[in-house]
């Protein structure tokens, strides 16, 4: 790819922050990993130079396909809680098995992407712990700005690929997000090469930022099957 003009690489430390800080970081690019806020507009995949690309979806625009009322009918048998953040042995035994699948890019820990505050920090921060009769099967983290909910990270045991655990969490942070009455969910970059992030574009409503403008466009919806495996 043509690398842009001005290459953006910045980085700064998180704390507890206000709703509308959060907005407005979440609206300029920037995302969250760990202690640090970050904002780039270039990366590596597969050995090569790529542009990344900010997503969100217009939740005012969302509306569920037929392959998700499916997916959501099928997996009403799983017990789903909600809750502040807290890492336990259980969700890191879960994270071991979800990276164990990862063929590149590989996360050393949780708390690559939670801060050691992730209840509190950037923002107010909840989980969503699914359940297969009394086995933690997946497991994902958000964090609530005023107008916005920044989807942080989504670990799942790879034994249960038949439920789609990490679309369906993004389905219960989707739907979440509408019921708390917010207007934007940030599930993060994509890049400007096919890749493993583009079931993120597997959603109505879906917006894309042009980092030269900073304005926010609609993006085509990208139906299952389009895109690269998540592993």
């Amino acid at each position: 790819m043509a690398i842009p003009y001005e290459i953006i690489n910045e980085m700064q430390s998180l704390y507890p922050m206000p709703g509308a800080e959060l907005d407005r970081l979440l609206e300029s690019g920037w995302r969250f990993l760990g202690n640090e806020a970050v904002r780039h507009n270039v990366a590596s995949w597969k050995a090569e130079i790529c542009g990344t690309v900010p997503v969100r979806i217009r939740l005012s625009d969302f509306f569920l396909s037929p392959s998700q009322k499916k997916l959501l009918k099928k997996n009403a048998g799983l017990r789903v809680e909600t809750g502040p953040i807290s890492i336990d042995g259980q969700k890191t035994a879960l994270f071991e098995k979800h990276t164990a699948r990862i063929r590149e890019r590989t996360p050393d820990s949780l708390f690559s992407f939670l801060n050691v505050y992730p209840e509190v920090i950037p923002g107010e921060g909840r989980e969503f712990r699914v359940f297969s009769d009394s086995e933690l099967i997946a497991c994902s983290f958000i964090h609530l700005g005023q107008k916005t909910v920044s989807a942080t990270y989504c670990i799942f045991d790879p034994e249960y690929g038949q439920f789609s655990p990490g679309i369906y969490t993004m389905l219960l942070e989707i739907l979440y997000s509408i019921e708390r009455g917010r207007e934007f969910y940030y599930p993060g970059y994509v890049y400007s090469v096919p890749s493993q992030f583009d079931y993120k574009l597997n959603f109505h409503g879906a917006e894309q930022m042009n980092w030269g403008s900073g304005a926010w466009t609609p993006r085509e919806r990208v139906p299952p099957g389009k895109y690269q495996d998540q592993g």
